[in-house]
């Protein structure tokens, strides 16, 4: 169904929302767990030595599982969706006062763990969102070493929810026609850069059908248009090129739109024209290339589907490039009308890394820490934790006898680019010594305490980005499996609190 209907799919949806509350109310969410009472046996589980399917003690029905130290019941979850939250629960009990764990790994993300101390069933949950590549998960209840006790668990659940750890904060899904929103976009115009063969002119770039189409054209006859930058011996490529043989079109949010920090998606058909070089990308707006950073989400030029980032060096617009190839010979492989069909390139970016997805599959990573400019430019200064703008374009390669033996006109197809971050009221507030609320230590290194003046209280724990990576109620969270850096945990109505995992 085309874009360019929304208005009537939106009615539609309004129309039809009473309903669908009804049904959701009639039909309960599927628990993706198998055998999640242990009613039917535990053929789904796996027991680790020490655990065993009992007929007593029961949260309801009449199984459980018990475990002694360091055992515990596991299972697999597959067909998980990617990009997606759910919602894990189950019922424990200790029979002293060491802790038990409930927790989901393999998903993706961080290892996650709640725990209860309680002698009387008590329900953990943690909220967990797959990655962009992950369709299973591990979910487990474990006993510790150590604690001379018995675990008791039952009525595991899993269960999609609607939520998501972003917000979309921005998106342009060009279902107008015509010129591209002029709030969002402008143009790039003339020879720009790489000696590319095109003249950038907004002509190239419309909207028609609910996409954005990038069209590559020839002049007809060639060397008939000249360029009005021409200088005769001229040094400067752009001015000595008599002629404009070549029309393509690149649009950027420079000035209109930028951002720290999120998830950008971009769905897109992209030419796999040998000559033609279509990309999606970003740069800071800070400092000259390439110390402003720039962030390849997608180019496919060469014969490679491209993934890259650059920063500055000790040399003037010399880059350090971190990059990524795929051959077009691959995707073929895999499907070979894999470039007459749309795809989602992403990328993630919090204060630690960025990583770019090509279809939820992982293409390339940088860990922040290692992208410092040189001396050139903005000596010293990490651009990557800097704002940073999008562009789209469609660019031709600089060798012209291969331009020339391309078909035209040729297009490019943008379905939608989205932005997504978290919350910005969750991204700066900082613990006060009068809010009721405690968490020590911090840093912490292991398992953080919390204490709270009405006893047991639900909390999320949040990346720096905003994305949601763990929710449960207690009073401990075992974050030894985390990675080292910033986290911010929100407390019932309390403000987050930002900590430190050593």
């Amino acid at each position: 169904m085309k874009k360019n209907n929304i208005k009537n799919i939106l009615r539609y949806l309004a129309s039809f929302s009473a309903l669908l509350l009804f049904s959701s109310c009639m039909y309960p969410q599927t628990n993706l767990v198998v055998d999640s009472n242990f009613e039917n046996g535990s053929a789904a589980w796996v027991l680790t030595s020490g655990a065993s399917r009992i007929g007593s003690n029961a949260n309801s029905g009449s199984y459980a599982v018990s475990t002694l130290d360091a055992s515990g019941a596991n299972q697999t979850i597959t067909g998980l969706s990617p990009n997606t939250t759910y919602l894990l629960k189950g019922s424990f009990k200790t029979s002293t006062s060491s802790p038990v764990n409930l927790g989901v790994k393999w998903y993706g993300g961080n290892e996650l763990v709640v725990q209860t101390t309680s002698s009387t069933y008590t329900q953990l949950s943690i909220k967990f969102t797959t990655g962009p590549a992950s369709t299973t998960a591990n979910i487990y209840g474990y006993n510790p070493a150590g604690g001379g006790n018995t675990m008791i668990a039952d009525n595991f659940s899993l269960i999609y929810t609607s939520e998501t750890p972003y917000e979309l904060v921005w998106s342009d899904e060009f279902n107008g026609s015509g010129a591209v929103d002029a709030a969002n976009w402008s143009f790039e115009n003339g020879f720009v850069r790489n000696e590319e063969q095109q003249w950038y002119q907004p002509d190239n770039a419309f909207q028609k059908d609910g996409y954005l189409v990038f069209e590559a054209r020839k002049e007809d006859p060639i060397n008939t248009r000249l360029n009005p930058n021409y200088i005769a011996g001229a040094t400067d490529w752009k001015k000595a090129r008599r002629y404009i043989n070549y029309t393509a079109a690149s649009i950027k949010t420079a000035g209109k739109r930028s951002w720290l920090y999120g998830r950008f998606e971009i769905r897109a058909k992209v030419t796999n024209l040998n000559g033609t070089w279509p990309a999606i990308w970003t740069l800071g707006n800070s400092c000259e290339w390439p110390s402003n950073g720039e962030v390849d989400i997608m180019e496919n030029y060469g014969g490679n589907v491209l993934a890259n980032f650059a920063w500055g060096t000790n040399t003037r617009w010399t880059a350090k490039w971190d990059g990524y190839k795929k051959s077009a010979t691959s995707l073929l492989t895999k499907d070979p009308d894999w470039f007459t069909k749309f795809h989602i390139w992403t990328l993630d970016w919090d204060e630690n890394k960025m990583s770019i997805y090509l279809d939820g599959e992982l293409l390339n990573e940088v860990d922040l820490s290692t992208t410092i400019n040189g001396t050139a430019m903005c000596s010293g200064q990490n651009p990557f934790k800097k704002p940073q703008y999008l562009l789209l374009n469609l660019a031709m390669i600089a060798n012209a006898a291969t331009v020339s033996n391309l078909p035209f006109p040729n297009q490019y197809l943008v379905d939608y680019a989205r932005v997504y971050q978290y919350n910005t009221s969750l991204s700066v507030n900082e613990f006060q010594k009068g809010d009721p609320v405690k968490i020590y230590p911090n840093p912490v290194k292991d398992m953080l305490n919390i204490t709270y003046p009405d006893g047991v209280l639900n909390f999320k724990m949040y990346d720096v980005s905003g994305k949601l990576l763990v929710q449960g109620s207690g009073t401990q969270v075992d974050l030894s499996d985390f990675q080292k850096g910033v986290y911010y945990i929100k407390l019932q109505n309390s403000e987050a609190i930002k900590f430190i995992k050593e």
